[in-house]
Formats: C-alpha cells, sequence, structure tokens
C-alpha cells in the first residue's frame, strides 16, 4: 500500500483563513487601551491672557476674559534694582546708572556730586559751578561692568628704559566693588593697587586703598568719624564727600563722562579728593580733547584728562579714556618731577 502525501488547502480555502486573521487583528486593535494608541490632539486657536497670582492657593485657574487695547504707556520688560534706597519725591534726578554683564541697569537713586567742581572757562568769561549743596547741581554716574584689561607698559627710572606688563582687575556686583592694578617689571619686581568699596548713588565709595612695592601701606575710610586714617601712622586727614583714591579716582572719572560727557566740555575741569597710602590731597582734572589712540588691542576713542601738578613732587596724571569701552581708561601715563615716567597702553579687554 503506498502512502499518499495528505491533500493540498486549496486557493479558496487558504484565502479564507487569511481573511479571518486580518478581521482578529483589526477587532483587537479596535478594542485596545487607549493608551496604546495614538489619539489625534484637537487644534485649539492660540490667545495671550494675563494670569494675575491668586491670594490664596487654588485648584483651577479660571480664562481670563478678553482685555480692550489699553491706552496707557506700557510698562518697561526689564526689573531695576536700585543700588541705594529711592531717591525721595523731592530730588527730581534718576540718571545713575551700573553695567553689568547683562546690560545696563538704570537706578532709582541720583548722584549729589557736592565735591565735584566743573569749570567752563573761554576767552570772554569763566562759569564756575561752586562746591555744590544737595539739589544745586548733580553729576550722574554710569559704572562699567566686571572688565580684565591687560597693558603694555614701558617707562624710565633714573634714566634706565624698562618695559613690563600690567593688569587692571575691575569687579563689581551692584553694591560693591574691587579694583587692583598689578605692574610687573622683569629684575624690577612688582607694584599692586587695590581699592575695594561700595557703589552708591555717588558712584564709587572707597572703604580701603592700599600700595604694595616691597611692603604694603594702606588708606582707610572711616565714613563714620568722616575722616581718612593710614597704616603708616601718618596723621589723619578730614573726609570729603566724593572723594577717592589714587587707583579708584581712574574709574570714577570713566563713570562721571559716562553718565553725562556732554557736562564735561573741553577746557572744563573736576576737583576731587584724592587719597594716597599716606596722604590727602585735591587732585584737579582738566579735560581735553576727544582723540583717536592706536593702542596694541586696536584703534579707540578717548578723552584726554590730565592732572597738572601744583606743587613740588606731585606727580603729573594723563589719563585717556575710551568712549567705546564705558569710559574705561585705555592709556595712562604718570611722570615724576624728575622725569621718571611708566606708561600703560592696552593690549586686550575681557570679561572675568
Amino acid at each position: 500500500m503506498t502512502n499518499r502525501p495528505p491533500p493540498l488547502l486549496s486557493r479558496t480555502t487558504l484565502a479564507a483563513l487569511v481573511a479571518t486573521v486580518v478581521i482578529a487583528h483589526a477587532a483587537l486593535l479596535m478594542g485596545a487601551p487607549s493608551g496604546f494608541r495614538t489619539k489625534p490632539v484637537p487644534l485649539t486657536a492660540f490667545t495671550t491672557r494675563a494670569i494675575a497670582a491668586p491670594s490664596a492657593p487654588t485648584t483651577a485657574v479660571e480664562e481670563a476674559p478678553a482685555s480692550q487695547p489699553s491706552t496707557q504707556a506700557r510698562a518697561p520688560q526689564h526689573a531695576t534694582r536700585p543700588l541705594m534706597q529711592p531717591a525721595t519725591a523731592h530730588t527730581p534726578y534718576s540718571d545713575s546708572v551700573i553695567e553689568t554683564d547683562h546690560g545696563l541697569q538704570q537706578t532709582d537713586s541720583s548722584y549729589i556730586a557736592t565735591n565735584y567742581v566743573a569749570d567752563s572757562s573761554s576767552s570772554s568769561n569763566t562759569t564756575t559751578t561752586k562746591p555744590s549743596t544737595p539739589g544745586s547741581h548733580t553729576a550722574a554716574v554710569r559704572l562699567p561692568g566686571s572688565r580684565h584689561l591687560l597693558f603694555d607698559v614701558s617707562g624710565e627710572a633714573k634714566r634706565f628704559p624698562y618695559s613690563a606688563n600690567a593688569d587692571l582687575l575691575w569687579t563689581q556686583d551692584g553694591s560693591s566693588y574691587n579694583a587692583r592694578l598689578a605692574i610687573t617689571a622683569f629684575l624690577l619686581g612688582s607694584r599692586i593697587q587695590t581699592s575695594t568699596g561700595q557703589l552708591t548713588a555717588e558712584g564709587l565709595a572707597p572703604q580701603r586703598f592700599s600700595d604694595k612695592v616691597k611692603t604694603e601701606v594702606a588708606a582707610h575710610f572711616e565714613r563714620d568719624k568722616g575722616i581718612i586714617s593710614f597704616s603708616a601712622n601718618t596723621p589723619d586727614a578730614a573726609l570729603l564727600p566724593g572723594a577717592q583714591d589714587r587707583l579708584s579716582v581712574l574709574l570714577q572719572l570713566g563713570s562721571l563722562l559716562a553718565g553725562a560727557p556732554q557736562r564735561y566740555p573741553v577746557g572744563s575741569s573736576i576737583s576731587i579728593q584724592t587719597i594716597g597710602p599716606k596722604d590727602a590731597d585735591d587732585w584737579r582734572f582738566t579735560v581735553g580733547e576727544e582723540q583717536t589712540l592706536a593702542l596694541p588691542e586696536g584703534d579707540h576713542k578717548a578723552r584726554k584728562l590730565s592732572r597738572v601738578p601744583q606743587r613740588e613732587h606731585d606727580v603729573r596724571v594723563d589719563v585717556w579714556l575710551a568712549s567705546d569701552l564705558a569710559y574705561l581708561p585705555v592709556q595712562l601715563r604718570l611722570t615724576q618731577d624728575n622725569g621718571d615716567f611708566v606708561q600703560l597702553r592696552l593690549k586686550s579687554v575681557a570679561t572675568p
């Protein structure tokens, strides 16, 4: 007896089986839970609405009705943070500004320039603004954000020429500041000046100034006593409003020009009590023309301010403040009465 293979399914039977399987899978998918299926998201119109903070926790937020166009001015988009208490109602000034790494902040404080004297002279007449009382004269300040400036240095000491490097690190956090200028020369060592203090509506308010060559000497601004004391045991000096030290004065001059450059025309002068490590003096700066400087870092337009010596052994100070760098110093020259000098020229600037 011969074994025969089982008969093959007919095409009609096979088609019926395939149709049955397809129908069964479709039924399973139609009855599957919604978590496994993609559900189309209905499109809704986009509207802008204002949500006010509720006075007590709620479980739902009601839709605010569409508001009519307002005729009032739109509120500023950036919040501001005053450096000091807001100016009183009778003070009509609000022009003190601080630059941060995120831009400029307008404050609500005013700057009363009690100790700054702005003189404007011409061939026909002379106009002098006397040291003012609050409300009689103001000067705006605009303080730069934190910067790190590097300089090429050239100089001459006892007819011996030398070259060196210098860096000025200026940092501020909106309420306090720290400035450090270090000049380092091969074989000659280094000199480091440091100024620390507060940022106020008047600009910089130093608390301590130090000058270190081999040993450090310092001046302390004791505002509660109205004096300046010195670690070198020299006599105390009276602390006048707006006083600066020999480093902060360069940055304060820049903040004055940045705040209101039109207030300091060519030929005008700015007088500031300036504190050294052992004494206090009145430094009077004359405002010069704007110049274009070709510096290692590049070309910059800068205003030159000069302190001309008034007495024997006074140092001459020439500083160039760049308008395109928030009036930071980009060139500085200090000249002694014996001809020794040191000159700094900007070679790079960065944000620390």
